[in-house]
């Protein structure tokens, strides 16, 4: 079986140990940056399962075409599932139309004086903007009155740069990371709250939930019903109204997962391509 592993960031923790594993399995594994690629009409080499390492935020017109040859084989995540989701907007329209609670939001394009912002803020007092491509934490920032939220879409506006989604801040109980592989593996995370600030890298404290609440175990048997995915980590906020799906991450990271559990992801990830891809 010859496997590709399409990554800009191959020295990364998980390209490397998809990598590592690939060699365990005596795979035929190309890592190839795909920004030294030539798009070809007939391209040479031909791949029977791609693992395709590109983030929504590395996604462009570039990688969309090059992705669309048929030369990848069996893409694990495929692209028409990280372009359905390729940014945190798509994500909660999606999430909303499949019926699944999420937070409110509001994507704000030209000056931030529309009578539909003023009806939206005046809903609640405290605020999240978000950079609406952002990850890991990135870009979040925490609002403390309608004021402060108005003074930053302001000098978004004039910057130009008004790819961000307003969401009013919630009263975080819980929050989990979910990490789905095909059907069989699911591990949970409990992580420290900042409604979408939380990550492996910014050193919250994180617990390894063996046993889940019932509730949070429904929803994720709803989600695994409602999309054909190959891995997946979702990010779920719990208020005392009850669960919100906040983020749905195709190209997850599982450092942290490794370390805290002693599983070898690499290896599930890979033996699930593999599987998916006959």
């Amino acid at each position: 079986m010859k496997c590709s592993l399409l990554s800009l960031h191959p020295s990364h923790y998980a390209s490397r140990r998809l990598a590592e594993e690939a060699t365990r399995l005596k795979l035929s594994l190309d890592v190839i940056d795909p920004s030294t690629l030539v798009l070809t009409h007939q391209p040479q080499v031909r791949f029977d399962v791609t693992l395709n390492r590109l983030s929504v935020v590395e996604m462009n017109e570039f990688y969309s075409a090059l992705l669309h040859q048929d030369c990848w084989g069996k893409q694990v995540n495929s692209l028409e599932l990280k372009l359905r989701w390729r940014d945190k907007a798509h994500q909660l329209i999606w999430l909303a139309q499949n019926g699944f609670k999420t937070i409110p939001f509001m994507s704000i394009r030209g000056k931030p004086e529309t009578s539909g912002l003023q009806n939206f803020l005046s809903t609640h007092q405290e605020w999240v903007l978000k950079m609406n491509r952002g990850q890991r934490g990135i870009g979040v920032h925490m609002l403390s009155s309608k004021a402060e939220l108005l003074e930053w879409l302001e000098t978004l506006w004039r910057m130009g740069d008004q790819d961000f989604i307003i969401q009013p801040k919630i009263k975080v109980m819980h929050e989990w990371r979910v990490s789905l592989i095909g059907r069989e593996f699911m591990c949970v995370l409990k992580r420290s709250t900042s409604q979408g600030k939380a990550n492996a890298h910014l050193n919250q404290e994180v617990e390894w939930v063996k046993e889940l609440p019932t509730h949070l175990s429904l929803l994720i048997e709803k989600f695994k019903g409602s999309v054909g995915f190959d891995y997946l980590a979702l990010d779920i906020l719990e208020d005392e109204s009850g669960l919100y799906l906040n983020d749905l991450n195709t190209t997850m990271g599982f450092e942290q997962l490794e370390k805290i559990t002693g599983y070898n992801i690499a290896r599930l990830i890979l033996d699930q391509s593999i599987r998916a891809s006959h």
